[in-house]
């Protein structure tokens, strides 16, 4: 196993464009025996300095964040020129390999399962979009890329929201060279590259409620003109999909889902309340979150 700081890499556990992600465990410091998740970028992406600036932005965005449905950072920065973001390590999967195997086994995810996973997701939302740093200025936090990847489920049944390496100011300018975020689970304005809101974040954690609840995408179409288009109305009630989701929790979702960001559900957390009113939390656990991972 090697070293890196304090850190004894165990394995590599995932991999993207533009970064590596191993399973650690500090073997030095004062976060000596814990398990850790060390993100670091590749030799091409760390030779731009924009990527390193946005990947280090994220890492100190996110250490500001502290909530049980949120993947805590630990620190970041360089080691022998290699840049690195090291996090809470989530043992578990998550839901975009649990809606994979759900749809390969032709198996409906129970309704209260499905709630819980949304409520816990939004209720992390609503921790960043609320934030405020030390000085108690607010962070004005946009995730900009709720999706099924960036959702964790550990387990032990734990639900964390990570991946802030999109996020940005609420409000903030257009971005240069089209959008962010992915296809599939993201707002309107978005998609149009248009500034984003804490609303931007709410219709995307209703189109992940919306694939968990009736196993289908809300816009099936990976055309990003032609799914604008579809984006113009909402789409089509989760009844049509799946017959035993109760009316109330029809209705949370699909408010969530208005093409204009000022008739959506106005919170994270007003979303979450929805749900949670809905579902019978006998049902709906941490343990029985954890059997099904």
């Amino acid at each position: 196993m090697a070293r890196f700081g304090d850190i004894e890499i165990e394995a590599l556990i995932g991999r993207g464009g533009m970064a590596e992600v191993y399973r650690g465990r500090y073997v030095a410091g004062p976060r000596s025996g814990w398990p850790v998740a060390i993100k670091r970028l590749n030799a091409s992406t760390s030779a731009e300095p924009l990527a390193v600036e946005l990947f280090l932005s994220e890492g100190e965005l996110a250490k500001q964040l502290r909530h049980p449905n949120i993947v805590e950072v630990y620190e970041t920065g360089a080691i022998s020129g290699v840049t690195y973001i090291a996090m809470e390590l989530v043992e578990g999967s998550d839901l975009s390999h649990i809606i994979r195997r759900s749809t390969e086994l032709n198996l409906d995810l129970p309704v209260d399962f499905c709630c819980l996973l949304a409520a816990s997701g939004a209720d992390g939302l609503h921790h960043a979009h609320v934030a405020k740093d030390a000085s108690g200025k607010p962070l004005g936090i946009v995730h900009c890329d709720v999706s099924p990847s960036n959702v964790f489920v550990s387990r032990t049944g734990e639900i964390k929201l990570g991946d802030f390496g999109v996020a940005r100011a609420a409000g903030g300018p257009k971005i240069e060279g089209g959008t962010f975020g992915k296809l599939g689970y993201i707002s309107p304005e978005q998609l149009r590259g248009d500034p984003v809101s804490p609303a931007s974040d709410i219709y995307a954690v209703g189109l992940l409620s919306y694939e968990l609840l009736t196993g289908e995408k809300a816009f099936p179409t990976d055309d990003p003109k032609e799914m604008l288009k579809l984006m113009k109305k909402q789409p089509e009630p989760l009844s049509t999909h799946r017959s035993d989701i109760p009316p109330a929790i029809e209705e949370a979702v699909m408010a969530t889902l208005e093409p204009k960001p000022k008739n959506r559900t106005p919170t994270a957390a007003a979303f979450s309340e929805q749900l949670r009113r809905n579902f019978d939390d006998r049902v709906g656990t941490p343990m029985a979150i954890a059997a099904l991972v």
